[in-house]
Order: structure tokens, then sequence, then C-alpha cells
């Protein structure tokens, strides 16, 4: 009996091994593969470390971006909601005026211009961290995170300007 049992061993070994191997080459194929991508022309380009720890602070920085363009459009859409809300209730007429900023169209005007100064500054700054990168190239200043920031901001004058001239 001990020796079918130490025979299994032996052949069970060289299979483990072999397919410890064939898991270590893969890996090192993934990680060869992670070192290079290739352009939209096709070419294959190689990346250093430096380049990877360029790619993820862009990436960091269009996330930051993104945060801010969120808080952003929830200001502005909440300064706007409250205005049409606190309008269609009538309460403008209940509340005893203290000044331009107690009336549901002085909160919701101060909503919309918070949030849109967080939009402008927050491009600002994207912009002035990239220049800081040494990334002055086109695809970095106008990125799609600082697009989708502006085409918020030109809402937000919109929502703004709706509310002004009403």
């Amino acid at each position: 009996m001990t020796q079918p049992n130490e025979g299994n061993q032996k052949t069970a070994a060289p299979n483990k091994e072999s397919a410890v191997e064939k898991v270590m080459a893969r890996m090192e194929g993934a990680m060869e593969s992670a070192w290079r991508y290739r352009t939209p022309t096709g070419t294959k380009v190689e990346m250093n470390a430096n380049d990877q720890a360029l790619d993820r602070t862009v990436m960091a920085a269009d996330r930051t971006l993104m945060a801010w363009v969120r808080t952003a459009i929830s200001l502005i859409s909440f300064g706007f909601a409250l205005y049409k809300f606190l309008e269609g209730v009538g309460i403008e007429t209940m509340i005893v005026k203290r000044g331009w900023l107690s009336t549901p169209r002085g909160i919701g005007l101060t909503l919309i211009v918070m949030g849109m100064l967080c939009l402008l500054a927050a491009v600002l700054e994207y912009r002035a961290h990239m220049r800081r990168l040494g990334l002055t190239l086109r695809p970095y200043l106008w990125s799609l995170p600082v697009i989708f920031a502006l085409a918020f901001w030109f809402v937000g004058a919109v929502a703004l300007l709706s509310i002004v001239f009403e």
C-alpha cells in the first residue's frame, strides 16, 4: 500500500510544478503587456515607471475635477429646484422680507452662482495642475472632464438667466 501512495506523490509533484510554471509564465506575460500600449496609429510604445506615474496623476486630477462637477451640478440643480418649488408654493408672499437673500429667488440664485463658481474654479485649478505637470498639449487641457464641466457651466448660466429674467 505504501508504494501506490509514493507513486502518486511522485507523479503529482511534476503536475503541480508545471501548473505553477504555467501561471508564472502567464503573469510575466501580463506584466510585459502592462508596460506597452498601442497608439491610435497602431505603433507600440514602451512605458516606463515615470510615464505610468504621470498617467495615474492625470487620472487622479480627472477624478477630482469630476467630483467638483458633481458637487456643482448638485448646487445648480438644487438652487433651481428650490426656487421653482418655493415659487410654486407661493412662499415668497409668506416670508418676512429681510433682504434679497431671504426670498426664494435670492436663495436659488445664490446656490446657482455658487455652483457656477465651483465649476469655474475647478476647471482653472485642473488646467493649472496640468501645466505644472508640463502637460500643455490640447488633449490634456481640453480633456473630457473639462468639456463636461464647461457644458454644465452653460447649463447653470441658462438656469441663472431663466431666474433673473423671469
